[in-house]
C-alpha cells in the first residue's frame, strides 16, 4: 500500500495515527516506522536496523535506549538469529558489498517474523528517496523481496506523486497489480470548516471569507494552521476587531509576506531548499518566477530567462525531476497556488525593493492581496456553465496531461452554450473537425443522467468530436459503464480543476 500526496498534506500524521492503533489493538503485529532520506548508505543501515528493533521492543513493551548497541543487548534474548543477520548486514556494508548487504537488510523482516512469530508491518516514510542510493537497481530489489514476503505488509509514502508513479510504472511495474495507491490530498471545504471549529473555535470566519481561503490555501490543512495561528495571534493583540475582510487582509500581510510570518518563513525555507539544487541556482528560482507568473510554456520561459531553448529545457527537467514543478502535456505547472501568489507578490517584489523600510512592498503586497481577494469573489459568483465556456476559450490546440491522460484541447471557431429540454444545458464547441458537447452535473450522475444525455446528442446532426459529462459530485458505477458504452469523457472535479489551473483560472469548490 502507498500514500502519495505533496509535502505537509499529513502523510506521516496518517502514518503515526495507524501505528498506534496497530501497536494497541494488534498484539499479532510487529509496526515498524522508517524515515528514509536522502544520504549515505551506512546511514541507512543504521536507520533501518534501529527501527526494527525499537518495533520489536515496542510491542513488548519494553523501553529502550536510544543507541544502538544497548539496543541490541536488550534484544539478543528474543530474536538472535535475527541479530546475526544484521551483522552479516553490517560486515558487507564494511566492506562496500552494498548490493548484498541492502539484499540482507531487506531479508531481515522476514526473518524476524519468523523468529517472533509475528506478521510485520514495515512504513517506509519517502520510499522514493532509496533511488539516491549507490546501487545500480535498489527498486528492482525491492520488488523481489517483497514478492516472496508473504507475512509483510509494506506501507510506503511519498511526497512526490509524480515521483512515485514513475517508479510504480517502470522499476516496480510486476507489483503494481498488488499495489493499492491512495493519493492524499487536501480538505473539502466542509471538513476545513469542521477541523477550524475544533481546533480554532475563537477564530469566526463567515462562509463567503472561508470559500476565498481556500481559494488561496489550497485546502491545503498545514498552510491553514499556520494562518489560524496568525490570526489568533491578530485576535490576542486586537481583541476588539473582530472578523472582517480588513482583518483577513491584515492576518495576511501578517503570516505571508511579513520576515516573521509562518507561511512566510515556510516558503523561505522551500526556497532555500531549492538554491542547494546546484552551483547556479537563480535560474531555477528565476523560472520558478516565470511558471508563477503564468508562462507556462517552454518558449515563454526560456524568453523570461533570456536563456535558449535546450538551456531552459535543462533548467525545467532539474525542478521537474525534483518534484518541484510539474509537466502536463506542453505546459509546466507550479502545483501549489500559494507558492505561486508568495513567488509573485512577496519574493519577486522584496527582492526588487529599494526601499529598506519595505513599506512600499508591504502596500504593494496588500494591494495585490485585496485585488486577489475581489477575483476569487467575482469568479466565485459566476455559473459553472459560464466558467467552462471562459476555460474553452483559452485553448489553443494545446496538448495537457490530466490524471496521467493526455488531451487535446483545440482552438476552437465558435463557442456557445444553449438551453433544450429545461433539464440539459449543453456547451458547444466547434472546431474544423466536429463539435464538443459538454455537460455539467453538480450532483451524482446516475444512469437517467446519461440515457438523457445520449438522447441529447442525437438532435445534433453535424460530427460530434468529443462528448463530455462533468461530474462534480462523481458518478454511479452503472452510470460510468453506460457512458463509456457511448464514448463519453467522464471529468470529475478533480480533472476539471487541474485544467482550471493549468489555465490560469480558479478552482470549482462545491
Amino acid at each position: 500500500m502507498s500514500l502519495v500526496g505533496p509535502r505537509f498534506i499529513g502523510k506521516t500524521s496518517l502514518l503515526c495515527a495507524f501505528l498506534e492503533k496497530v501497536r494497541h489493538d494488534h498484539p499479532e503485529i510487529i509496526p515498524i516506522y522508517i524515515l528514509l532520506a536522502p544520504g549515505d548508505f551506512d546511514d541507512l543501515i543504521e536507520r533501518w536496523l534501529g527501527a526494527l528493533l525499537q518495533g520489536l521492543l515496542t510491542s513488548k513493551g519494553i523501553s529502550f535506549p536510544e543507541e544502538f548497541q544497548p539496543l541490541m543487548k536488550i534484544s539478543r534474548e528474543y530474536i538472535p538469529k535475527t541479530l546475526e543477520r544484521m551483522r552479516e548486514v553490517k560486515r558487507h556494508a564494511f566492506q562496500k558489498k552494498t548490493a548484498p548487504a541492502f539484499r540482507e537488510l531487506l531479508s531481515l523482516t522476514a526473518i524476524l517474523g519468523e523468529e517472533t512469530g509475528k506478521k510485520i508491518l514495515l512504513m517506509l516514510d519517502e520510499f522514493q528517496s532509496l533511488e539516491t542510493l549507490d546501487l545500480a537497481d535498489p527498486f528492482g530489489l525491492f520488488g523481489k523481496e517483497m514478492m516472496v514476503q508473504k507475512d509483510t505488509l509494506y506501507l510506503a509514502t511519498s511526497s512526490m506523486p509524480h515521483k512515485a508513479q514513475e517508479i510504480f510504472d517502470d522499476r516496480l511495474s510486476l507489483l503494481f497489480g498488488n499495489f493499492e495507491v491512495i493519493e492524499v490530498g487536501s480538505l473539502d471545504l466542509a471538513a476545513i470548516r469542521g477541523w477550524i471549529r475544533e481546533r480554532y473555535p475563537e477564530v469566526k470566519i463567515p462562509d463567503s471569507d472561508l470559500r476565498i481561503l481556500c481559494h488561496l490555501l489550497n485546502h491545503h490543512p498545514y498552510y491553514f494552521e499556520l494562518f489560524l495561528e496568525g490570526a489568533r495571534i491578530e485576535l490576542l493583540r486586537f481583541p476588539q476587531s473582530g472578523w472582517n475582510q480588513n482583518f483577513l487582509v491584515e492576518t495576511l500581510t501578517q503570516t505571508l509576506f511579513s520576515d516573521r510570518g509562518l507561511l512566510n518563513r515556510h516558503f523561505e525555507f522551500e526556497l532555500q531548499a531549492l538554491l542547494g539544487l546546484g552551483r547556479t541556482p537563480r535560474p531555477l528560482v528565476k523560472a520558478l518566477v516565470a511558471v508563477a507568473s503564468g508562462r507556462a510554456k517552454l518558449l515563454q520561459i526560456a524568453s523570461y530567462l533570456g536563456k535558449k531553448v535546450p538551456e531552459t529545457k535543462k533548467v525545467l527537467q532539474k525542478l521537474v525531476g525534483e518534484g518541484i514543478l510539474e509537466k502536463r502535456g506542453s505546459f509546466f505547472c507550479l502545483p501549489d497556488p500559494l507558492f505561486r501568489f508568495w513567488l509573485r507578490n512577496v519574493f519577486q517584489v522584496k527582492d526588487r525593493e529599494p526601499d529598506p523600510s519595505g513599506e512600499r512592498a508591504r502596500a504593494f503586497f496588500q494591494a495585490r492581496a485585496r485585488e486577489e481577494i475581489r477575483k476569487i469573489e467575482e469568479e466565485d459568483r459566476k455559473d459553472l456553465t459560464g466558467r467552462m465556456e471562459s476555460l474553452f476559450r483559452e485553448f489553443r490546440n494545446d496538448v495537457v496531461e490530466v490524471s496521467h491522460k493526455k488531451i487535446k484541447c483545440p482552438a476552437f471557431m465558435e463557442i456557445a452554450s444553449r438551453p433544450t429540454n429545461g433539464r440539459f444545458f449543453p456547451l458547444l464547441g466547434q472546431t474544423s473537425q466536429g463539435r464538443w458537447i459538454c455537460q455539467v452535473f453538480q450532483d451524482l450522475v446516475t444512469e437517467a443522467d446519461v440515457s438523457g444525455f445520449v438522447e441529447e446528442l442525437k438532435k445534433f446532426r453535424r460530427k460530434i468530436q468529443r462528448k463530455v459529462m462533468i461530474a462534480l459530485a462523481g458518478i454511479d458505477l452503472n452510470a460510468k459503464l453506460m457512458a463509456q458504452e457511448g464514448k463519453i469523457q467522464i471529468w470529475d472535479l478533480e480533472n476539471l480543476n487541474a485544467l482550471l489551473e493549468l489555465y490560469g483560472k480558479l478552482k470549482v469548490i462545491i
